[in-house]
């Protein structure tokens, strides 16, 4: 887990979290921080693949204004290709993670904080140049924003990503604000790998952001996707 964070320990989800952690390792299991992780060698998942334990500054240093710079970052690595997760982590947060690793371009990059605009930033995209990039969201949902254009994925993010790759995919769709109905864009999104070539495959949809009726209606084209 991360070794920071500004929850009640004594509280909620966070007491419930520690209290089942150290019933785990009362049982035998072993607990690392991210901290941890990142001080520990590339952990081997199997013949040529690897996953590394981003350091970002946040797990050992306090951000009183959001617990989304605690997300644990990670680097897979299979073979020549490289997939980027950073959890939720926000722009500073990414500053951090572009000046304190060695970032590879990546063939994926799990879009940060779901599409968010203050994610995504110009300073990572321009180091790790993805290729194909998955938003986790409801598209359209206005349960963090009624701000059409700051809705996930955000106008602000397709801008920043756009130069880079088209090859957008979106999980989710709010079909009805009013009832918070939803169905799937792209669906459950998987990436495939027979360790040269990478493709992508979905339960739903195979439509990139920017050939959806969603995009059509709700979003302007950025000028590298103009046809």
């Amino acid at each position: 887990d991360f070794a920071m964070t500004n929850k009640d320990p004594s509280k909620g989800m966070q007491k419930n979290y520690l209290a089942k952690r150290d019933a785990e390792v009362a049982a035998g299991a072993t607990h690392y921080t991210a901290q941890d992780c990142v001080d520990t060698p590339d952990f081997v998942l199997a013949d040529g693949i690897t996953m590394k334990i981003l350091d970002s500054y946040y797990y050992t240093h306090e951000d009183k204004h959001t617990e989304n710079n605690y997300s644990v970052c990670m680097l897979l690595t299979e073979g020549e290709n490289n997939y980027l997760f950073t959890g939720d982590l926000e722009e500073d947060g990414e500053q951090y993670l572009v000046e304190m690793n060695d970032l590879p371009e990546v063939v994926l990059y799990k879009a940060g904080h779901h599409g968010s605009k203050t994610s995504s930033s110009d300073a990572l995209l321009s180091v790790i140049k993805p290729q194909i990039v998955c938003v986790c969201c409801c598209a359209g949902s206005s349960e963090y924003t009624p701000t059409e254009a700051n809705k996930f994925p955000t106008q602000a993010f397709i801008d920043r990503v756009a130069p880079y790759t088209d090859q957008v995919f979106v999980t989710s769709l709010c079909e009805n604000d009013a009832d918070k109905s939803f169905t799937s864009m792209n669906g459950n999104i998987t990436v495939c790998s027979d360790g040269t070539r990478v493709w992508v495959v979905c339960s739903a949809s195979d439509l990139i952001l920017s050939e959806t009726p969603w995009f059509e209606e709700k979003r302007t084209r950025p000028a590298a996707w103009q046809h």
